[in-house]
C-alpha cells in the first residue's frame, strides 16, 4: 500500500480521477500513520523482553551464589 498510493497520486490522469486522488492521499497518511505506530509498539515491546530477560539473569544469579554458597558448605562438611 505504501508504495502503490505515490504512484497512482502522481500518475492520477491515467487512472484516477480527483476524489480518488484525495482519498489515496489520506489512506496514504494514515499508513504512514500506522507505520509509525507499529514501529513504536515494537519498541516498546523490545524494552519489555530485554528487561524481562535483565530479572531473569538477576535471579539466576542469585540462585547460583546459593547453590555455590550450599556446595561449599556441603564440600567441607
Amino acid at each position: 500500500m505504501a508504495t502503490i498510493i505515490p504512484f497512482v497520486i502522481n500518475n492520477e490522469r491515467h487512472w484516477a480521477g480527483p476524489e480518488t486522488v484525495a482519498q489515496l492521499k489520506l489512506i496514504g497518511k494514515d499508513v504512514a500513520s500506522l507505520r509509525d505506530y507499529n514501529g513504536q509498539l515494537a519498541a516498546e515491546i523490545s524494552f519489555l523482553l530485554d528487561s524481562t530477560m535483565g530479572l531473569i539473569t538477576i535471579d539466576e544469579n542469585q540462585s547460583m551464589k546459593f547453590l555455590g554458597v550450599a556446595a561449599q558448605i556441603v564440600a567441607f562438611v
